[in-house]
């Protein structure tokens, strides 16, 4: 949509898949999410204007995560976007803080 206004696809299912990438990345994304809790809250999304890349903030008390959002496109070549998956965490920050992260703002932007 023009001017980046609106609704691009529906990601029902974002803390279940973003808890799914953080296992399937293993080592520091997994331990960081292997609580009862797993993804327990979603802060919004990011721009990342250099890698062109939509980001979804989320995590749980203690730990907050970058996830890069993929868009899908319809099957028929229209390129009418239906819908949305992520990938495995680019960036985890944990240990800086111990309450939910209700906010981003990366630094320079």
């Amino acid at each position: 949509l023009a001017g980046g206004e609106g609704t691009f696809a529906e990601l029902g299912d974002a803390r279940e898949q973003a808890l799914l990438q953080a296992q399937a990345q293993g080592g520091a994304a997994a331990a960081a999410f292997s609580g009862e809790d797993g993804v327990s809250y979603l802060a919004g999304c990011h721009w990342e204007s250099q890698s062109q890349q939509l980001m979804m903030v989320a995590g749980q008390e203690g730990v907050v995560a970058l996830w890069p959002v993929h868009e899908q496109a319809a099957p028929d070549g229209s390129g009418v976007l239906v819908g949305a998956s992520l990938g495995p965490p680019a960036m985890l920050l944990n240990g800086a803080h111990t309450a939910v992260v209700r906010s981003f703002v990366p630094v320079g932007q």
